[in-house]
């Protein structure tokens, strides 16, 4: 009975809110390409393991003595209890709520040592392991996973009357106003390679997406159809542009967070070793687990959890630079795709399905492109830059702060990483033409998803405060034999995708699909994008967006204006910039400090790496939030900023132009700035 007790609180206390929320989210074993063996070690180990050991160790005990044996037992049952009664208690203060909860389990404890209906009352609780984990393995999508069931049948290879080859982009969370200039063009100076294929295709500039998150936003596009199921596999959606085409075409496909194309088209999945997969699985899962029970303010210290499926703890970057890529590069210009980090490898993963791009009348490829979406580390030839303290400052969880100087930044970084997108999209096309692909072809384009950037709003869950920003998404298609660019406000959806492959190709199919063909005329009342975590739809009408999307694109360019020079105007004293620091009488720091992150990095800068320390980073000390601070390389100021609080903590983030590390070692200098004075806070060197 001792070991029922310790299971039934261990699963009440640990296992219940992670299995909860994993059952809520069963598409992120998808996208980690964990087997169904991966996840029932995982349900079955954690539920069962850590109780087991613990009983383990009471028997140990006990058997040594008695007495030692049952206070070592009430000290589990007090713990276990203890954390129950934390995970009311999160917004209290950490000192507080961890007081407060010790004192329930020990209270608990006690009570349990003395009353035997207590003891009772536990052992009730003894169904709960094998109920939990029914409910995640039987009762939830995860079993859809665990128990998979054969394919559902598909028509497979309709006849195509028209074939040519296909071309399908899928770039993720790019929202169409960060392309714009004030007239709703394309800002070619800072994205040449999307304005050149505007130039070539027709841009629909109030395209939309159907729904906020990848991974029901990717089965949208290649379906055509609103999507419903919980998993993005294609036993949930066998209605997809790989079986409509089937045998008939030969399939590419980089398909990093979904699985809708079948495996006897587009090939086994590349997995990592289960060892691998289980240890990043352990991995990423304790993060989320200290997420789901510690107080708030010691959880806001944690990395996120809900920008990615997987990696979270991936903001060191290994010094790998794919020198290869580099050379290999068909655009003319040298691209690395630098750091051996989650986002790296599924770039590198997609410019190799890139560089297969050739002449096939019945060739399908789909790459999906998992930039701009965050982390915001790429710079735009591929280099990155390392990340230490908030990952993302200024946004609050899901929703942005009201910090007006860390928007901007925000923006900044997102700016930078789609300049990366750009030049990943200018190496795809040149390796079409330089093929002899890109005249016959159908080339598609298109986002997943946009994102929000707004003070106060939040960044990626739809709702009607963000929804142009949020839905609004890039949309190209370049039909076959197309020369002239042309741009449409028609009000085109993701759905639309496979709607236009079948029309243009002449698919003879009976399927029916949500969306259709985009140039055909439409008038739609609302316009929708489903909201993932309340499983909801978000609608505005075509006058309403058109509002917004205005009001957005104004409020976006007042923050970074347009052009290149604009991707760097971020901060109070943009006056300062590119001036000597020698310039600037220099008083006593006063008893203020800051604390610099990365600080051996800058004496021994490596170009050749492409992970460049840019983003200057630290805490600081004495210092009010709201004072204006500059960063000098080498005695020249290259950007300017503030202090701000972050979860409480005094802190500083400054961007500098990459152009401003040389090779070896630089001298970084931090300081304040009042007026025309400033003092010093900290330097390296």
């Amino acid at each position: 009975m001792r070991f029922v007790h310790i299971a039934a609180l261990w699963t009440l206390a640990f296992v219940q809110p992670l299995f909860d929320l994993l059952g809520k989210n069963a598409a992120f074993f998808v996208a980690r390409d964990n087997t169904p063996g991966d996840v029932l070690i995982l349900a079955f180990g954690w539920a069962l393991v850590p109780p087991l050991v613990a009983f383990g160790v009471v028997s140990a005990v006990s058997v040594a003595s008695a007495r030692a044996g049952r206070l070592t037992h009430l000290s589990v049952i007090a713990l276990l209890v203890a954390v129950l009664a934390l995970q009311p208690l999160k917004g209290l203060p950490a000192a507080a709520g961890i007081g407060v909860a010790l004192a329930i389990g020990a209270g608990a404890a006690l009570a349990y040592a003395r009353t035997a209906g207590v003891r009772t009352f536990v052992s009730i609780l003894g169904i709960a392991p094998p109920v939990v984990l029914a409910l995640l393995l039987a009762f939830s999508p995860v079993g859809d996973i665990v128990f998979a069931g054969d394919e559902a049948a598909a028509a497979r290879g309709a006849e195509v009357t028209d074939p040519a080859p296909v071309v399908l982009l899928i770039f993720d969370e790019l929202p169409t106003t960060t392309l714009m200039r004030a007239d709703r063009t394309i800002d070619a100076e800072r994205y040449p390679n999307f304005a050149a294929l505007a130039d070539e295709s027709t841009w629909y500039r109030n395209a939309t997406s159907v729904a906020d998150g990848t991974y029901v936003a990717v089965p949208a596009i290649l379906t055509g159809v609103r999507p419903q199921a919980e998993l993005p596999t294609s036993r949930e959606y066998p209605l997809n542009v790989f079986n409509l085409l089937g045998e008939n075409y030969t399939h590419h496909a980089q398909e990093p967070l979904t699985s809708v194309c079948p495996e006897d088209l587009c090939g086994a999945r590349e997995r990592p070793s289960q060892g691998a997969r289980l240890r990043s699985l352990a991995a990423d899962l304790s993060i989320v687990e200290r997420r789901l029970l510690l107080p708030d303010d010691l959880a806001d210290d944690l990395p996120a959890v809900d920008k990615d499926f997987e990696d979270f703890r991936g903001d060191d970057l290994a010094e790998v630079a794919d020198e290869t890529a580099v050379a290999d590069s068909p655009a003319g210009k040298p691209l690395r795709v630098a750091g051996d980090d989650l986002p790296a490898q599924r770039v590198r993963a997609a410019r190799a399905v890139a560089q297969t791009l050739a002449p096939d009348r019945r060739g399908l490829w789909m790459i999906h492109y998992v930039v701009p979406h965050v982390p915001w580390r790429f710079l735009p030839d591929g280099s990155q830059y390392p990340v230490l303290g908030p990952a993302y400052p200024g946004l609050n969880d899901t929703r942005w702060g009201e910090n007006r100087f860390l928007i901007a930044q925000a923006e900044q970084r997102h700016v930078l990483m789609t300049r990366f997108a750009d030049r990943l999209l200018g190496d795809a096309v040149a390796q079409m033409k330089q093929s002899g692909l890109w005249d016959d072809a159908l080339v598609i384009l298109v986002a997943d998803h946009g994102g929000n950037i707004s003070p106060g709003e939040l960044r990626r869950n739809v709702a009607t405060e963000n929804f142009a920003q949020t839905a609004g998404i890039s949309f190209f298609v370049k039909r076959p034999g197309q020369a002239e660019g042309a741009t449409s406000d028609a009000f085109v959806t993701s759905l639309d995708v496979v709607p236009t492959v079948v029309k243009e190709l002449g698919v003879m199919t009976d399927w029916e699909f949500d969306g259709i063909p985009v140039d055909e005329p439409r008038d739609p009342e609302l316009l929708q994008q489903r909201n993932g975590p309340l499983a909801e739809l978000v609608g505005m009408t075509p006058d309403e967006f058109t509002r917004d999307f205005a009001a957005s694109l104004r409020e976006r360019l007042e923050r970074l204006p347009a052009g290149l020079d604009g991707v760097y105007a971020n901060g109070p004293r943009q006056d300062l910039v590119g001036e000597p620091l020698a310039s600037l009488t220099t008083t006593p720091a006063a008893g203020r400090s800051a604390f610099l992150n990365n600080a051996p990095l800058y004496g021994e800068v490596k170009r050749t790496s492409g992970v460049l320390p840019v983003y200057v980073t630290g805490s600081t000390n004495g210092v009010d939030p709201g004072t204006d601070l500059i960063v000098a390389v080498n005695g020249t100021i290259e950007a300017s900023g503030e202090a701000y609080l972050e979860h409480g903590d005094p802190r500083f983030s400054m961007l500098v132009r990459p152009s401003a590390l040389r090779r070896g070692d630089n001298r970084i200098e931090v300081l304040g700035v009042d007026g025309e004075t400033a003092f010093g806070l900290v330097s390296t060197g």
